[in-house]
């Protein structure tokens, strides 16, 4: 199908990058204080925009605002995994330990298509890594903020995959992928590895039972040698437990999407 256009803009200030994801318009960058930049980031989600904190890592720039309360996700993968990407995971990883319910995303940050770029922080590629996104039958850019917001997202290294999909059981999850043949799958719940196994095919899935008092479970794909493949969002299960919430069916179609492009396309044809 077309590609769909998601509007947006990164805010750059001397303390971190945010993106405001559905907005066409610029929001105040000239005051680098925390409270300047947690004033503009409420502004924006005020507006409809959906926020993320971008590469929390050393020489990303980093983040050095610390989790402000209107941010609804944290960029966990920002180009190459091996470019210091665990730091990013680890304080998100922290964030949802302390109970803020935080989307993932990812994205390339690729700033030129025909051009070498000169800084080796920035990816070479669109969709290197990539964000899916489950965003239901009618295709828009505002499907597209709106699954976001849900945290109906998984971050992958590239647009061909590998595809992890997690959906809540009875007493626990059903962790689906495509594509990951040979990778290792583990399941964190509240911080910790529940569970790990090891993929044997290409469109393959398991089930993970959990204790019932988890308050959240995320799964990873991996490879032999620890480099990650693909993450999912959590999927709170207190929540879903009231309210049936879930994070992505294995059945779900969801788009493609590169948080260094606005560019978005189906996923399956």
């Amino acid at each position: 199908g077309r590609p769909v256009v998601v509007p947006g803009v990164e805010v750059t200030t001397y303390g971190g990058h945010w993106n405001a994801w559905g907005t066409d318009r610029w929001w105040e960058f000239r005051d680098p204080s925390a409270p300047a930049v947690e004033r503009a980031m409420a502004e924006a989600a005020a507006s409809g925009a959906f926020v993320s904190v971008n590469h929390p890592k050393p020489f990303g720039p980093p983040w050095e605002y610390g989790p402000l309360a209107p941010m609804h996700a944290v960029e966990v993968w920002n180009g190459p995994w091996v470019g210091l990407n665990p730091v990013s995971l680890e304080w998100w990883e922290s964030l949802l330990l302390a109970g803020r319910r935080l989307v993932a995303v990812g994205g390339s940050d690729t700033h030129y298509l025909r051009a070498t770029d000169p800084d080796p922080r920035h990816g070479r590629g669109l969709g290197t890594p990539t964000t899916w996104v489950e965003a239901g039958p009618e295709l828009s850019a505002a499907t597209v903020v709106a699954a976001m917001r849900a945290g109906r997202t998984f971050v992958s290294a590239s647009p061909a995959g590998p595809q992890l999909y997690l959906d809540r059981e009875d007493g626990g999850v059903r962790v689906a992928t495509v594509g990951a043949a040979g990778a290792a799958l583990m399941v964190v719940a509240d911080g910790r590895v529940v569970s790990a196994a090891g993929v044997d095919g290409d469109d393959w899935s398991t089930r993970v039972a959990l204790p019932g008092d988890t308050g959240y479970v995320r799964a990873q794909l991996v490879r032999p040698t620890g480099e990650l493949l693909a993450l999912t969002s959590p999927l709170w299960l207190r929540e879903a437990a009231r309210s049936g919430a879930r994070m992505m069916a294995a059945t779900s179609e969801p788009v493609r999407l590169d948080t260094g492009s606005p560019l978005v396309h189906a996923a399956r044809s």
